[in-house]
């Protein structure tokens, strides 16, 4: 037990160990503390996995708080904290399928949470953490490799983030219609229409000549997608 005990310190504290390097104006030492990171946490898991400590507790302890702080990392301010806890987030999605885009969409409407008393730049903290925790997840390409039924509820999710990011403040509505873009160019059509289309289609209103840029991004975006009745009532007149 003590020497287990020991184990699990030592790897929590060589984890620790990457976060500050994360931030790092440095691109190159970003790169390795997010490689070495990842590296660390596979062996933890790995290890927690294969004994009979890990009972019905699915991630490692260590796994589980690098979860939450990568997510709650990008809000900070700091140096390049957004660009290497961004990037992290996507090798780690990437690399360990325990860590689903369900948890990361749980981890980001529980640890990036808007409140009433988030006003000036607490509030726009948290609203590029949110942006950039999605882009994450878009960019690690795992909503568009799961199941349909999963692959629809999280695409519904995650499109609603975006555009409540992108309705709070009017100049985070471009970034956060590219990113929106970019999940739609990764799914299914079936699961635009389904799960994305409803979220987007009040942004659309009215003439194509009112639309915003933003809008009109989504809207070609969409084109591609969805099938050919959809098409003619979101685009009229081309």
């Amino acid at each position: 037990f003590l020497l287990c005990l020991a184990t699990s310190r030592s790897m929590a504290a060589t984890v620790l160990s990457y976060f500050w390097e994360l931030a790092s104006l440095d691109v190159d030492r970003r790169v390795k503390a997010a490689s070495s990171l990842i590296a660390a946490l596979n062996t933890a898991q790995s290890e927690f996995a294969a004994t009979s400590a890990a009972g019905g507790q699915p991630l490692c302890p260590d796994l589980e708080y690098a979860v939450r702080r990568l997510v709650r990392g990008l809000a900070s301010p700091r140096d390049g904290a957004r660009q290497g806890f961004g990037a992290a987030l996507i090798e780690l999605c990437a690399a360990l399928e325990i860590v689903t885009p369900e948890l990361i969409l749980e981890q980001i409407e529980s640890t990036l949470q808007l409140t009433g008393a988030a006003k000036g730049s607490e509030e726009r903290d948290v609203l590029f953490g949110r942006l950039f925790a999605c882009s994450a997840l878009v960019r690690s390409h795992r909503v568009a490799a799961l199941p349909a039924e999963r692959q629809s509820a999280t695409a519904a999710r995650l499109s609603a983030l975006l555009i409540a990011v992108g309705g709070a403040k009017a100049f985070l509505q471009e970034p956060a219609a590219a990113v929106t873009c970019e999940l739609i160019r990764t799914l299914d059509p079936s699961v635009v229409e389904e799960s994305v289309w409803p979220t987007v289609a009040p942004l659309l209103p009215g003439p194509l000549a009112g639309w915003s840029p933003h809008g009109l991004m989504l809207a070609l975006a969409l084109a591609r997608k969805l099938p050919p009745v959809r098409l003619g009532t979101l685009l009229p007149q081309c």
